[in-house]
């Protein structure tokens, strides 16, 4: 390996590697500042949200069995409640959400059941249910600021939304012809102010990225990705899609023109992502890293190849 440092002409240095793999790629250190965030965690985190105006970070924490608010600048816990053991069900699911709160989704015999609680409010629950079992499930944000459910049905041949707070499913439907949910999913706005779903989604051996608008009835828009591992994570910075993976990199893409835009190398696996602003929450496998971008990382825009 080497690594050399240089200078560009506006005074931003790089730093310039070469591997054996037979890359040579450009860094941009002062492009990315890791916060000092540390909470005490003891296990892979499984979901992560970076709570709305407030400074704080909601996160499941799978080795502890339990869901935990943080301090987003002091790292000290808020609040802490159990989660799995107050339930009797097969398979239970819990994501934080935006105000605070939580969505349990609970794997019943003949049907799903849902407990959304608002706040901290965990006495009185929201509960609905659905007359279908769900094969997998991921929260995602309405632009009305709602906690919305991406799920799929145990045959798993196309992605649906449905509100926990009134048990409906929302008239949108995104097929998976032969293909695999990889268990990723957001919304993020498109150049014309549009708001869209995006899935990660595995084709034989290429990882792939789907969207498709939640109100205009358009087809779905398909991009292979780099990922050679599952997409596990996705969220938005603007209009710039941002994945994490398996193989411990963050990748960002213009969905518009389908181009990676920017990669980080973290090292270790990825399960959850969530952004507020320039921020980046990434919850992984042995914690919580919280990342703030530079403004040339969130609005970048590459030329065209010559």
């Amino acid at each position: 390996h080497s690594i050399a440092e240089f200078e560009q002409r506006e005074g931003q240095k790089v730093i310039v590697t070469g591997g054996e793999d037979g890359t040579v790629r450009v860094w941009e250190p002062s492009a990315i500042d890791t916060k000092g965030f540390e909470p005490d965690i003891s296990g892979p985190v499984t979901a992560v949200r970076h709570l709305d105006g407030v400074r704080s970070v909601s996160a499941v924490d799978a080795g502890r069995d339990e869901i935990a608010v943080w301090d987003l600048l002091s790292s000290e816990p808020q609040s802490r409640s159990g989660l799995r053991t107050r339930f009797a069900s097969r398979r239970t699911d819990i994501f934080p959400t935006l105000d605070g709160g939580s969505v349990a989704v609970l794997d019943g015999k003949w049907q799903t059941k849902i407990h959304l609680t608002k706040g901290a409010d965990y006495e009185e629950p929201i509960i609905t249910t659905a007359a279908t079992k769900w094969s997998a499930v991921v929260p995602v944000t309405s632009p009305h600021g709602r906690t919305l459910l991406a799920v799929t049905s145990q045959f798993g041949r196309a992605i649906q939304l449905f509100d926990p707070e009134v048990g409906k499913y929302l008239d949108f439907e995104l097929q998976l012809y032969g293909e695999e949910w990889t268990k990723a999913a957001t919304t993020f706005a498109a150049r014309d102010g549009s708001t869209m779903l995006a899935i990660g989604i595995r084709a034989y051996e290429d990882y792939k990225i789907a969207y498709l608008s939640l109100t205009e009835k358009t087809p779905p828009i398909r991009f292979r990705t780099e990922y050679t591992e599952p997409i596990t994570a996705l969220t938005s910075i603007g209009q710039l899609l941002v994945g994490g993976g398996q193989d411990g990199t963050l990748r960002a893409w213009d969905p518009a023109t389908e181009r990676e835009m920017w990669i980080l190398h973290l090292g270790v696996g990825i399960r959850a992502l969530d952004s507020a602003g320039p921020d980046i929450c990434v919850g992984m496998d042995d914690g919580i890293a919280v990342l703030a971008l530079s403004d040339r990382l969130v609005s970048r825009r590459k030329e065209p190849d010559a």
